[in-house]
């Protein structure tokens, strides 16, 4: 009777169930390796918009300030200096990697500047009139590139601004 009882009790052997579970670990961990890389993956995309946010805002920073920019000072290779109706200068300028406005870093997060051209056009048929400026030409197109590292990839943003100083469009008007 109790070969009988043996046979009847129906289970799984030791082996069966140690596949089983090997099996079912092996998953779990296929799907929580998914999930870590999707995860990883949306955390450095976050990090690059919020670096390329920074880079685009600070790119409409001065090219409003060049927009609305009573004077534009000579323009050096890394810098830009302009005034503004009311006197107050201000300089855009490369240092350390850092993008600066006068002395505030312009970035709120960590986005290293790898580069900063600033060049100008002058037009030779308007005269600058403003006593700052020594030069005959008045400045009328400016033009800088903004470079960034992010996540090893370089993002650049060129812009050209066409000034708007009321001193050039006055030989217009007349």
């Amino acid at each position: 009777m109790n070969k009988h009882l043996l046979r009847e009790n129906s289970g799984f052997t030791l082996i069966e169930v140690i596949i089983a579970m090997a099996l079912t670990t092996l998953l779990v961990g296929f799907a929580f390796g998914i999930y870590l890389f999707g995860e990883n993956y949306f955390v450095r995309w976050q990090r690059r918009m919020r670096a390329e946010d920074q880079i685009q805002i600070a790119a409409q920073a001065i090219s409003s300030a060049l927009y609305h920019a009573h004077n534009v000072l000579p323009i050096k290779p890394h810098a830009i200096t302009v005034e503004s109706r009311h006197g107050r200068s201000r300089t855009f300028w490369l240092h350390h990697h850092r993008l600066m406005a006068d002395s505030l870093d312009m970035m709120s997060i960590d986005v290293p500047v790898v580069d900063f051209q600033c060049r100008s056009n002058a037009d030779s048929s308007i005269r600058d009139s403003s006593p700052s400026n020594q030069s005959t030409k008045a400045i009328t197109t400016v033009t800088f590139v903004l470079s960034a590292s992010i996540q090893g990839d370089t993002l650049a943003i060129e812009r050209a601004v066409h000034l708007r100083m009321q001193s050039y469009w006055d030989p217009i008007k007349n």
